[in-house]
């Protein structure tokens, strides 16, 4: 078997990104059409003043989550920073402002950098 050559590689990889970019608009299109769906389902249940139905293949059922949205973050940082509460926060640091720092020459305990290295790829026209 032959061993492909670079430039096969990357026509591949070009063919797998174009793959990729025509299911994410398809799966933009369904997720849309999937919105529009519940939020009629979720219409015609408060309508009915139920909190579920069912079709031949599938129940639907009205479920709630309480979520966070922040309406004031200096109320929210000052909030986090007085009741020590830092498990309030995502676990992630911001990339971005990381590279910034290091670029300074500043270092954060607790944090190394990793590089990561991948493809960038271009169309030619």
């Amino acid at each position: 078997m032959d061993k492909p050559t670079t430039g096969s590689l990357i026509d591949r990889m070009l063919t797998i990104r174009d793959e990729k970019s025509e299911l994410s608009k398809t799966i933009k299109k369904l997720t849309e059409e999937s919105e529009a769906l519940e939020a009629h389902i979720l219409k015609r249940l408060r309508d009915a003043e139920a909190i579920q139905t069912k079709s031949k293949t599938a129940t639907a059922t009205i479920t709630e989550l309480v979520l966070p949205n922040i309406s004031d973050w200096e109320k929210f940082e000052e909030w986090i920073y007085e009741n020590q509460a830092l498990y309030m926060l995502g676990k992630r640091p911001a990339a971005a402002a990381y590279r910034e720092m290091i670029q300074r020459g500043d270092s954060i305990p607790g944090l190394e950098p990793y590089t990561k290295t991948s493809i960038s790829l271009r169309r030619h026209n």
